[in-house]
């Protein structure tokens, strides 16, 4: 295929082109002692050229781990039934023959070239630009820069009107002015990680969010089941919204920045690894089943 051209729009110092929301979230910490502690987010803001109206509270359970604010736990040697990144739980499918997976980016294919290798069956292969490889979870990750360009041209597969799963491995390695894209198609579904540091998931203009702290490793999954949309950090509920609002949306998807143009402002500046998209509403067992390393 042709890959499409991609080119920044720089929207200015004001980072216009995020999303307004005003959420509430809470979340659980777990201590030494393995006891655990509810603690507050409070009420958070960003403001861009998009708005949002809902008001989300987010609800965690967990048990003792620190899957879901950390790197994956590592260990020196490894079994038949640990990967290469020392993690344990078996190598997962990492593309897998699912029709419902309809983008899978791996970043094992050569992020040297300049097209944006898709896994699935859908062929849904984009074009990149200033990205490199550095260690990911599962071998290869995307380290993104300012610079970086991934942009996947539209096409009927990823337009989500229904259930739907987005899930990635992100780490922020510098704080955006407002938000930046770990994934986003214009109008239809995104995820985000604010200046705030907490990551977002949204569906039209309504987003749930929950804390991720910058400069280590998560796995977040936004799953909307026609329902809820509810956002997963480690393999746990983090965030809950109930909404049956979802629009087709328009434009390409985008990863490590904005749909539908890239902007300076809004680029992710850290690492992606094993982003899959599904038309479906993934199980936590689905979930855990693809992101071993992630789940408690």
């Amino acid at each position: 295929m042709t890959a499409p051209c991609a080119c920044f729009t720089d929207s200015g110092a004001d980072g216009s082109g995020g999303v307004e929301a005003t959420t509430s979230t809470s979340a659980v910490e777990t201590t030494a002692d393995g006891t655990s502690t509810s603690t507050s987010a409070g009420t958070t803001s960003s403001s861009g050229s998009e708005t949002a109206d809902a008001s989300t509270s987010g609800t965690t359970t967990a048990e003792p781990t620190t899957a879901t604010t950390g790197d994956p736990p590592t260990t020196t040697a490894t079994t038949d039934d640990t990967t290469s990144t020392g993690t344990t739980g078996g190598v997962p499918p990492l593309c897998a023959d699912d029709p419902d997976l309809v983008a899978c980016y791996e970043f094992d294919d050569g992020l040297a070239g300049v097209v944006l290798v898709d896994g699935s069956s859908y062929g849904n292969e984009g074009s990149q630009s200033g990205v490199a490889a550095g260690p990911g979870i599962i071998g290869d990750a995307a380290l993104t820069t300012a610079t970086t360009l991934m942009v996947v041209p539209e096409a009927p597969s990823l337009v989500l009107d229904g259930p739907y799963t987005a899930a990635a491995w992100f780490r922020v390695d510098a704080l955006p002015k407002t938000r930046s894209g770990i994934l986003d198609r214009g109008g239809n579904y995104g995820v985000f990680y604010r200046a705030d540091e907490v990551v977002m998931c949204r569906i039209a203009n309504l987003t749930v969010m929950a804390d991720a702290p910058a400069g280590m490793w998560h796995h977040v999954a936004c799953i909307y089941d026609g329902a809820s949309l509810d956002l997963y950090l480690g393999g746990v509920m983090a965030a809950t919204l109930a909404t049956n609002d979802i629009a087709p949306g328009s434009g390409p998807l985008v990863l490590a920045n904005d749909s539908p143009e890239p902007i300076v402002d809004q680029a992710l500046i850290g690492a992606l690894d094993r982003v899959h998209v599904w038309s479906r509403a993934l199980t936590v067992e689905d979930l855990c089943a693809d992101y071993p390393n992630a789940c408690p």
